[in-house]
């Protein structure tokens, strides 16, 4: 399931049988999109079908695709990616839609589950509490719940999915925002930024030589 590790996963490899070719998923998203003018407004029109990103800031932790699981210690399929984030972060749904589950859902521990346009799902696990209940209306960009760490998780994260007529996709791939702005990552160790006093006055050197 999904996992929080400070390191990367390497890139993104095949996916499993049972999941959508990246050709046969942008036939699918682009003919969804233009059978419901209701989901083309949804989605923010040229921003994509993902027009709101569930995090403002955080950093990909894990790709969609298949991985060694951190836990499990054993090759399976990721059916998401991985968001690393401070607890508490405020989680906010990616488009219109209605909150068709809002509770704790086995590895995925506190998860909200939207329903979209027909076919069309987005998931969002491991959360600390929730801010939404099921049935309810929701827009793009409101806040559903907050990061957190439950379920089958090392560390604070979102895991976020999309599905598609039941399958699990590439929310990336197929044009969904996944954050807003990367973490900054911490420097290396022995190094530290310039204040702006050292900076005003490399830029006075320069002038002057």
């Amino acid at each position: 399931m999904a996992n929080c590790d400070t390191r990367e996963f390497g890139p993104e490899r095949p996916a499993a049988p049972g999941t959508f070719a990246l050709s046969t998923l942008r036939v699918l998203i682009a003919g969804l999109f233009l059978a419901s003018p209701a989901g083309l407004s949804a989605c923010g029109g040229s921003t994509g079908p993902g027009a709101v990103p569930p995090l403002d800031k955080a950093r990909i932790s894990s790709a969609y695709g298949m991985r060694n699981h951190p836990i499990k210690k054993a090759p399976s399929h990721h059916d998401g990616y991985d968001l690393a984030a401070p607890a508490g972060t405020p989680i906010r749904a990616a488009r219109d839609g209605r909150v068709t589950y809002a509770g704790w859902r086995g590895g995925y521990g506190i998860t909200v589950e939207i329903t979209h346009v027909s076919g069309l799902v987005t998931r969002y696990g491991h959360a600390k509490s929730l801010a939404v209940r099921p049935g309810q209306r929701v827009q793009a960009g409101e806040i559903i719940a907050q990061v957190g760490s439950t379920g089958l998780s090392t560390g604070p994260h979102l895991h976020y999915e999309v599905r598609l007529y039941g399958r699990p996709i590439d929310a990336r791939a197929a044009g969904f925002a996944l954050i807003a702005e990367p973490a900054a990552r911490k420097p290396a160790a022995g190094t530290r930024r310039a204040t702006t006093a050292e900076k005003a006055q490399g830029e006075s050197r320069k002038t002057s030589g």
